[in-house]
């Protein structure tokens, strides 16, 4: 269900832009926040329970792609939930990881 959601809102945002535009310049953020990374991972990254999700604000790029990635092939199947999310920002790796890694922890 909530793949179907985001990939609905997916669609929708890259409808809405002209044929020949590209990604839209906040297209992870959008990615991060519509899929629900955000009800864990905390605003802008910053988790708000250490405990249960780790915080990904200002983590290197290529980390966050690999592990988004590992998450989807089955390589990491630690949590099950991320087994499941991971999916959805599938093609968006890159534009999360790029909003991730810019963010201040705090």
């Amino acid at each position: 269900m909530i793949e179907s959601v985001a990939t609905l809102i997916l669609v929708g945002l890259l409808n809405a832009a002209p044929a020949e535009a590209t990604v839209p310049s906040n297209a992870g953020q959008q990615m991060y926040e519509a899929v629900g990374c955000i009800s864990c991972h905390g605003k802008h990254g910053n988790s708000p329970n250490e405990d249960y999700a780790p915080s990904l604000a200002g983590l290197d790029k290529e980390y966050i792609i690999t592990q988004l990635l590992n998450f989807q092939n089955g390589e990491l199947k630690n949590k099950t939930i991320m087994n499941a999310m991971a999916p959805m920002v599938e093609g968006y790796e890159e534009e999360v990881a790029d909003y991730l890694s810019k963010q201040v922890p705090h």
